[in-house]
């Protein structure tokens, strides 16, 4: 400690030179990113087929535009509009292609193929262009919907390495073109993009919003209780340097913020602020108003080791995240780890720098010796009664730990009323389930996707799948196909399926004519056809159930043929509910175990380590069961809940446990040990809790359901955890330490 503190200023100098050097990757980290294949590991099958995918097709980024005007969608005016807009959106960088009637073609009666004229000719009228969609009923169900109230935009954006960095420039400027072309009260943009951004956007704010309010909210009640500026800048300065060193370096790894890691600075503030308060708490009970340098290295020496080892098991219970098979948790647990080994350095670092001989606070009027041995004497006189209390309560919340659904819903975590959640509305009003599930159609040997088995074998695949409820409109290879053949046979296109060679002459005069259409279903060795299959807007766990149901009638329809394999966004989506209840499990039996050695060879008694370890499951049963009784999901916002509530519970236990077991060491009594130790560290549990309760209580009044669900279940857990703390660990120690 003497070392550190000659040292101070040269390491700060130093680490003012790295900070200004982190800059650059500080501002790559806080551009949120929720992308689903962030969720992935390398190598697993869902991610290998996603990116198949992409390298065949290209981007699965589908932003899906409906334009509903409020006279007819056919008139002159709505027709040029449609135009305009579709061809702003062609001229971006950023477009692979638009489908929607201003590129649509008449089939050509000369030669009966999808070689004809425009939809939309200059001087074409509303009432020729109703009658050619009327002739044609393909056209019109592919860019306006049933009743031609409303028009479609079908926009493929293009695949890059920085994509989503850019999705959100692009967006706004799609939605700019909405509303210079398009009616922006009857223009509703839906698609996967589309949803995520909105996330980002809302992440980004509640991010910057919390964390702002949240810490002075916090330094606001430190001063309250002591009454001392120093001791503000100290938990100011430990938790600003740890936050921005460690989202420095997360960024210069590569990684941006996503819905989990926008938790990485709460954590922080959560372990750095019972840090400082701990080191505080030993630094008032030694000092004195005549007290030296040595006295304050002293005390910092004496709360040094409890601190590294509560460190230490809460960086155990962060790695042990590190099992999942999930991406982003991961890296989550990997760098709120390197957070809390931060923090733990800094803390130490400015209390040398920050703390000096000053008089005694009015600490000790907020809670007094007396009072903390009055709580103590409660779990005294009334063990049992208060056992009884915590079983009753325990067995209360297991009953609502069964009611926990495993499930992620996205669209949810936008606040009531968002103009995306109006927007799904409008647009499952208008043309029903459109969001697009996609699956890769892969032939076996001798086979092409041309060929007139599969195509037969297709138009049979949406025949079956258009009788599900929760499937709206199927697009693929035979489509194409089979508006020729419907322009052809009229009511007998079916029999053109059986004829190669019309099927043949088909494929050249779509190859001629229309390849960038032909390439958006199948690869050009015809070895690989996309299906496209617009479904409802669920939640993970129910798309995976009808994911299933499609997968049998695939498998069915194409036995012998080819392999269907789902693919795209969805199907990440849907695969994220068994990674998270995986996770949960692996990571937290892991943290169990590894927590228990730590405590076992910082306290070097078997039994007090298991003593220790008992109380810090009452706060994580009681948030598990809050979970269920508030219909709350373990889903990808709280899938690493479990871990935190463990993190900063132990951390009060082990400042308990090392003031207890020091003063048992030392041939003290089993009763005067624990009065001693409540009434050193008691102070410190109390004013920690009650300030990080008030720091987490503000994310109530969130807009976003993850940063509200994070607040109430954070806030939950610390006053389990400080009644688990006040109450049932004495009564441990004095049942089973006499």
């Amino acid at each position: 400690m003497k070392l550190f503190y000659r040292l101070r200023y040269p390491i700060l100098a130093l680490l003012l030179v790295c900070a200004y050097l982190l800059f650059p990757h500080l501002r790559k980290a806080v551009q949120v990113d929720n992308s689903l294949t962030g969720w992935f590991i390398e190598g697993d099958p869902a991610l290998e087929s996603y990116h198949r995918f992409l390298n065949n097709f290209g981007n699965d980024e589908i932003v899906l535009v409906l334009f509903e005007p409020k006279d007819n969608v056919l008139a002159e005016q709505n027709l040029k509009a449609i135009n305009q807009f579709a061809m702003a959106c062609e001229n971006h960088p950023d477009v692979a292609q638009v489908f929607s009637a201003h590129n649509a073609l008449i089939p050509n009666l000369n030669n009966g193929f999808i070689q004809g004229q425009p939809l939309l000719k200059p001087n074409s009228s509303s009432e020729d262009v109703a009658q050619q969609l009327a002739r044609y009923p393909f056209i019109q169900e592919q860019f306006f919907n049933a009743d031609l109230s409303a028009a479609k935009f079908i926009i493929y954006l293009k695949n890059s390495p920085d994509f989503g960095l850019k999705r959100k420039a692009i967006l706004n400027e799609l939605y700019a073109y909405a509303d210079a072309y398009l009616s922006d009260e009857r223009s509703y943009f839906g698609g996967v993009g589309v949803i995520f951004e909105a996330l980002n956007e809302l992440s980004e704010k509640e991010f910057s919003r919390f964390l702002l309010v949240g810490y002075a909210l916090m330094f606001l009640v430190l001063l309250l209780i002591y009454r001392n500026i120093r001791y503000v800048v100290l938990a100011l300065a430990t938790i600003l340097f740890a936050s921005y060193f460690t989202l420095g370096i997360y960024g210069a790894m590569g990684h941006q913020l996503n819905l989990l890691s926008t938790l990485i600075p709460a954590i922080i503030i959560l372990l750095c602020v019972m840090d400082v308060m701990h080191i505080l708490n030993e630094y008032q009970s030694t000092s004195t108003p005549n007290a030296t340098v040595e006295d304050k290295l002293v005390a910092l020496k004496n709360v040094w080791w409890p601190c590294l080892f509560t460190s230490l098991t809460t960086m155990a219970g962060f790695i042990s995240l590190s099992l999942s098979p999930v991406k982003i948790l991961v890296s989550f647990g990997i760098y709120t780890a390197l957070g809390i080994a931060l923090g733990l350095f800094f803390s130490f670092l400015f209390a040398l720098l920050l703390l000096a001989p000053a008089k005694k606070t009015r600490l000790k009027s907020l809670i007094s010796r007396k009072q903390l041995l009055a709580l103590l004497r409660v779990s005294e006189r009334n063990p049992q009664k208060l056992l009884y209390g915590f079983l009753a309560l325990s067995l209360i919340a297991v009953l609502g730990l069964a009611q926990i659904k495993v499930d992620t819903d996205s669209l949810a975590y936008l606040p009531q009323g968002h103009w995306v959640q109006k927007d799904n509305t409008n647009i499952e009003r208008l043309v029903g389930p459109y969001m697009p599930l996609e699956y890769l159609i892969s032939v076996k040997d001798g086979e092409k996707t041309n060929s007139p088995a599969l195509l037969k074998a297709m138009q049979n695949f949406e025949e079956e799948l258009s009788q599900k409820p929760y499937i709206g409109a199927v697009n693929g290879l035979h489509d194409i196909y089979r508006a020729a053949l419907v322009e052809r046979y009229k009511e007998d296109w079916r029999r053109g399926f059986e004829k190669p060679g019309i099927i043949k002459k088909v494929t050249e005069f779509s190859e001629m004519l229309s390849p960038a259409l032909l390439r958006n279903f199948t690869s050009a060795d015809y070895q690989i056809a996309r299906i496209n299959i617009a479904g409802e807007i669920v939640t993970a766990g129910q798309l995976g159930e009808i994911m299933d149901s499609i997968q049998q009638i695939g498998n069915r329809n194409f036995a012998g043929l080819a392999k269907v394999e789902a693919s795209g966004y969805q199907s990440l989506y849907a695969g994220i509910v068994n990674y998270v209840t995986e996770s949960q499990v692996k990571s937290f039996s892991l943290a169990v175990v590894l927590i228990f050695i730590l405590l076992y060879f910082f306290l070097g008694d078997f039994k007090l380590a298991v003593l220790s370890l008992v109380p810090n499951f009452f706060p994580i049963i009681t948030m598990l069961g809050s979970m269920g009784f508030l219909g709350i999901n373990l889903d990808t916002a709280t899938a690493s809940i479990a871990s935190i509530v463990l993190s900063f519970s132990i951390d009060d236990t082990m400042h308990f446990a090392y003031q207890y077991r020091r003063l048992r060491k030392k041939g003290r009594s089993a009763i005067y040990a624990r009065r001693a130790t409540i009434s050193h560290v008691g102070k410190a549990i109390i004013l920690s809790s009650a300030v990080l309760f008030a720091g987490y209580f503000l994310m109530l009044f969130g807009e976003l359901k993850t940063v509200f669900y994070f607040g109430i279940l954070t806030s939950i857990s610390i006053l389990a955890a400080l009644v688990s703390q006040l109450f049932l660990f004495p009564i441990l120690l004095s049942k089973f330490d006499k």
